[in-house]
């Protein structure tokens, strides 16, 4: 009796490791060297731990979050694309509106965002600044149509934020938690979680939370970033409908004047999937990073 037998994958199915290398996809990859800088952040806790919010978040931020090339700080190696901007105003325009009249006129409006720490794509100007010039993510033309969706004039797509508490402040982690909550939710449309929670003691959870952070990094500067180049034509074509945002050269000092006249009457933008001309990838598994350096 002889039965049906499956043949055996012919060569063009089988992909060797070198074939998978060059789509990205990492067989067997070896951790990289533990960063220094979980080390640094454990070290400099009871330091912090003593300071003022501000004077707290100058001792732990650099090393636990990042730093652009751009921005030339000796105490961590520099990221392309990037940088680092402190206690930045986003632009109230794109604040979630209230439902209806009856919330504004029980709740108020929601509160100015402001971000203790956050992390976007480098601008030409800040670029240019180190010699010789960084790296930026656009072109002149791009940053020309981008000019006309900015939540900010000093970055790019903000893409990690923060907010910080220290024992001496006169607020706690419940504070942090809903000031973090408003900036989300004028960054993109925001549903918020608990990913990962660790102690500034505890140099392995440290590690740990540092891993998650690269892995949002490296997102940034890869797979979003080319989503976002992608998308750009289509707000082009949109653009002139727009107008570009006033004052995106301007401080955030006039944040007030900003905030209840050009931008006021700011129209929502078509996005891509709505644009016929859009471009877009599709959605990818981002891959989960085992190690880290830096």
């Amino acid at each position: 009796m002889t039965g049906s037998r499956t043949s055996s994958p012919s060569r063009s199915n089988l992909d060797n490791r070198n074939k998978l290398r060059a789509y990205r996809i990492m067989i067997d990859k070896g951790h990289s060297p533990a960063s220094p800088n979980a080390e640094k952040v454990v070290a400099k806790r009871r330091i912090a731990a003593q300071q003022n919010e501000r004077g707290g978040i100058k001792q732990i931020e650099p090393f636990l979050l990042f730093r652009g090339e751009a921005e030339a700080d000796d105490r961590v190696p520099g990221v392309p694309l990037i940088y680092s901007k402190d206690e930045i105003n986003l632009a109230r325009t794109f604040l979630p509106p209230a439902p209806n009249a009856n919330i504004t006129k029980t709740w108020g409006e929601l509160s100015q965002p402001r971000l203790d720490t956050a992390i976007g794509y480098v601008t030409r100007g800040d670029a240019e600044n180190t010699v010789p010039p960084s790296e930026v993510a656009f072109s002149p033309e791009e940053d020309e149509v981008l000019d006309g969706y900015r939540l900010s004039p000093y970055f790019h797509f903000p893409f990690l934020t923060s907010q910080w508490k220290t024992p001496n402040s006169n607020q706690n982690h419940s504070h942090a938690h809903n000031q973090a909550d408003r900036d989300g939710a004028v960054i993109e449309t925001h549903h918020m979680e608990l990913v990962f929670e660790f102690s500034l003691r505890k140099e392995a959870e440290v590690q740990v939370a540092r891993q998650i952070l690269w892995n949002i990094l490296e997102y940034a500067t890869g797979e979003r970033l080319r989503s976002i180049k992608a998308a750009i034509p289509a707000f082009a074509g949109n653009r002139n409908q727009l107008g570009p945002v006033a004052g995106s050269a301007a401080t955030f000092s006039e944040a007030s004047s900003l905030d209840s006249h050009a931008w006021a009457n700011f129209p929502v933008p078509l996005t891509p999937a709505s644009a016929a001309s859009a471009v877009s990838e599709p959605l990818k598994k981002r891959r989960k990073r085992t190690g880290f350096s830096g």
